[in-house]
Order: C-alpha cells, then structure tokens, then sequence
C-alpha cells in the first residue's frame, strides 16, 4: 500500500494531483478529504479499513462507499479508521483500472 500525499487547501485554491489507485490498496493521513474518481464503466466500492474490535473479539464492520460509473465521491478519512500501528487510513478499491485518488485537507 502507498502512502498517498496530503495537499493543502488554501484560499488562493489547489488543483489537486490526481494519484492512481493502488492495486493493493492506498494510505491515508487521519483528517484527509479523499476524492475518488472512477473513470470506468462499472461502479466500484471504497472499504475504508475499521482497524479495530468491540469487547476484545467482536470486529467491526468496515466502511465501504459506492462509487458509480463516471463519478466522484468525497470520503473523510476520520480518525475512527486510524490504525495503530501506523496511525494512517488505509483504503481498498474493488477495482483501480480509470480509478485516481486526490486527497487534501482545509
């Protein structure tokens, strides 16, 4: 998994680098905006990875968001997803092939 850079947002505006999604997944600064834009025919699915358990045992469900044919979504990279082994996010694509990344922050 890469771990993608963080651009800032500034009030002179940012145009964002478009990053291609990793094959085996994307890393994540805890706070990130990250916009995924899906250049195929096919809707694909986000999993935001959930790094931890309830009551010791009990795992919990990962976050996954739909992204359509020819769309975009908006995703926060919230500190709930924050692993503690290298405090980022890590991010899983159902499919990269068209599929880029931008991830910035205000």
């Amino acid at each position: 998994m890469a771990t993608l850079t963080t651009e800032q947002v500034t009030s002179s505006g940012l145009a964002a680098t478009p990053n291609p999604a990793g094959a085996s997944g994307d890393k994540v600064r805890p706070g990130s905006i990250v916009r995924v834009i899906n250049g195929s025919a096919s809707s694909i699915t986000v999993t935001m990875v959930t790094p931890g358990t309830y009551d010791g045992d009990l795992s919990i469900t990962d976050r996954t968001v739909t992204v359509p044919a020819g769309a975009a979504r908006y995703i926060a990279a919230t500190e709930a997803y924050r692993s503690k082994t290298d405090q980022l996010v890590a991010l899983t694509y159902s499919a990269t092939a068209t599929v880029t990344v931008e991830v910035v922050k205000a």
